[in-house]
């Protein structure tokens, strides 16, 4: 689960 958390958390600050 950590790393699924951290792939989105680094596509969600691209996002941002």
């Amino acid at each position: 689960m950590k790393e699924y958390i951290r792939f989105y958390n680094e596509r969600r600050l691209q996002k941002n």
